[in-house]
C-alpha cells in the first residue's frame, strides 16, 4: 500500500473513533441525567446525586448538570454544597431556569451570605410578580439577619451531651421547674426495617439529671406512647399534667396526669381546643394552670398557624379561645408557644422578620396588649428551623430544638445559658 494511503486511512479511522467516542460520551451524559431525573422526581435526592455527579465527571461545565446537583443538595438541605453548583450553573447560563435567582438566593441565605442573597432576591422581585411577596419577605429576613449577626445575643448555645441526642430527630424539650427532669420527643429506633420504611414513629422520653449530666432516657409510659406519633408539648408547673399532641382528628391536644406513680391514658381536650376539621400542633399551659396557649390552622385566623389562648372555666373545661391578634399572628405560621410567666410569651414564627425559616421570638403583655415580637438573635436562632423553646423557672437556662448542621434532615436538642436575661 502506498505510504501516504496508510496515513490517510489511519487519519480516517482516528476520526471515526473520535466521533464514536464523543457520541458515546454525549449519550452517556444524557443517560446519567435521565437516570438522575427519575430518582429526583421520586424525591430520592441521594440516588439522584449519584447519577448527576457521574454526569459531572463527563462534562464539568454542563449548566444543566450543575443546576440539577445544586437543586438536589438544596432538597437535602445541604445549602453549603448547593451554593457552588448553583453559582456555576448561573455563570454558565444566567437564564438556565426561570427561578434560578430564587434558588441561588435561598442557598446564599441558608449559607449566611446575606449580601449575595439580597442581590438575587431583588432581581427576583423585579422580574417575577408571582414571587414578589416571597421576595419582599426574604429581603426583610436577610436585612435583619445581617444586622443580627453583627450583634449576637448574650447567650451560649450547645447540644445536650450524653444520650439525649442521637442521629434521629429529637424535638420538644420540656423542663421541670427545678431543672432536674427533662421530657422530650424522639423517633430513635434500632429496627432497620422501621427506619428504612420511615415507620420509626416518635415517642415521648424522660431523663433525669445525674449530677452534671443527663441520665439514660427512658420511654415515659406505655399509656402515652400508643399512637403513630406522639409529641409532649407542655407540662404543668407541678409536673403532674402533661399536654400531648396526637395525630387524631388531623392533630389534636390531649392531657395525661401522673397518679399513683403512673401516667394515665391521655384524654382529648374539648372541641373549643380541638377543632374537628383543623390541626392543633402545640400547646403551653400557664404557670397557674388557668390559661392555655395553643397553635392551630383553623379557619378565621390570619393565615397559616395562629396562636390562640383559652381560659379554664369554673367547670374545669377550657373555654372558647381567642386569637392573639395581628401583633403576634401573621399571614404565615406562628407556632410552638411557651409562656414563661404571666407576661412573657415565646413562640416560633416564619412570618415576622427572621434569620430564615422559623425563628424564636418573644413578646410581653403590657396593659392588656402584646408588645411587638423581638427576635432572640444569633446564636440562638439560625437560618434553619428553630423552635420548641422552653425556659427554666429562674430564667437562666433555656432548651430548644434546632436542625443539625451535619445532618439537616434531623434535629437535636440544645441548651442555652443566658449571660443576661433574654
Amino acid at each position: 500500500m502506498i505510504p501516504g494511503l496508510y496515513k490517510l486511512k489511519a487519519a480516517l479511522i482516528a476520526g471515526i473513533l473520535s466521533f464514536l467516542f464523543l457520541s458515546a460520551q454525549a449519550q452517556t451524559l444524557k443517560d446519567y441525567l435521565t437516570k438522575g431525573d427519575r430518582f429526583y422526581m421520586r424525591k430520592d435526592y441521594e440516588n439522584a446525586l449519584v447519577h448527576y455527579l457521574e454526569a459531572l465527571h463527563l462534562d464539568a461545565d454542563d449548566p444543566q448538570t450543575n443546576l440539577r446537583i445544586g437543586l438536589s443538595y438544596m432538597n437535602r438541605e445541604n445549602y453549603r454544597d448547593a451554593v457552588g453548583y448553583l453559582e456555576k450553573a448561573y455563570q454558565l447560563n444566567p437564564v438556565i431556569d426561570p427561578h434560578i435567582d430564587y434558588h441561588l438566593a435561598m442557598a446564599y441565605q441558608e449559607d449566611q451570605q446575606y449580601a449575595k442573597a439580597l442581590d438575587h432576591y431583588r432581581v427576583l422581585k423585579a422580574k417575577n410578580r408571582s414571587l414578589a411577596a416571597v421576595a419582599t419577605q426574604k429581603i426583610k429576613e436577610c436585612t435583619l439577619a445581617d444586622a443580627i449577626m453583627r450583634m449576637p445575643s448574650k447567650a451560649t448555645v450547645a447540644p445536650l451531651q450524653g444520650e439525649i441526642n442521637t442521629s434521629f430527630r429529637e424535638i420538644s424539650p420540656l423542663i421541670s421547674r427545678d431543672g432536674g427532669t427533662l421530657i422530650f420527643t424522639s423517633n430513635r429506633s434500632e429496627d432497620d426495617y422501621l427506619i428504612k420504611s420511615g415507620s420509626n414513629f416518635s415517642d415521648v422520653y424522660i431523663a433525669r439529671r445525674e449530677e452534671s449530666k443527663w441520665g439514660i432516657p427512658q420511654k415515659i409510659s406505655d399509656a402515652i406512647n400508643v399512637k403513630l406519633n406522639e409529641t409532649a408539648t407542655s407540662v404543668s408547673a407541678d409536673g403532674k399534667t402533661l399536654f400531648l399532641c396526637y395525630a387524631e382528628g388531623g392533630g389534636d391536644i390531649y392531657t395525661s396526669t401522673f397518679e399513683n406513680g403512673e401516667w394515665t391514658t391521655p384524654v382529648a381536650l374539648n372541641r373549643f381546643i380541638n377543632h374537628p376539621q383543623y390541626r392543633e400542633s402545640a400547646a403551653s399551659v400557664s404557670p397557674d394552670g388557668k390559661k392555655l396557649f395553643f397553635s392551630s390552622n383553623r379557619a378565621g385566623g390570619r393565615g397559616g398557624y395562629d396562636i390562640y389562648v383559652s381560659e379554664l372555666g369554673a367547670n374545669g373545661q377550657w373555654g372558647r379561645p381567642s386569637n392573639l391578634g395581628s401583633a403576634i399572628n401573621t399571614r404565615w405560621d406562628e407556632d410552638r408557644p411557651f409562656l414563661h410567666n404571666d407576661s412573657t410569651l415565646y413562640f416560633s414564627s416564619n412570618g415576622h422578620a427572621t434569620l430564615g425559616n422559623s425563628d424564636i421570638l418573644k413578646t410581653t403583655l403590657r396593659e392588656g396588649r402584646w408588645s411587638p415580637p423581638e427576635n432572640l438573635g444569633h446564636p440562638i436562632n439560625t437560618t434553619g428551623d428553630d423552635g420548641y423553646f422552653v425556659m427554666t423557672a429562674d430564667g437562666r437556662s433555656g432548651y430548644y430544638a434546632r436542625r443539625r448542621r451535619d445532618d439537616p434532615g434531623n434535629t437535636d436538642i440544645f441548651s442555652i445559658t443566658f449571660t443576661s436575661p433574654p
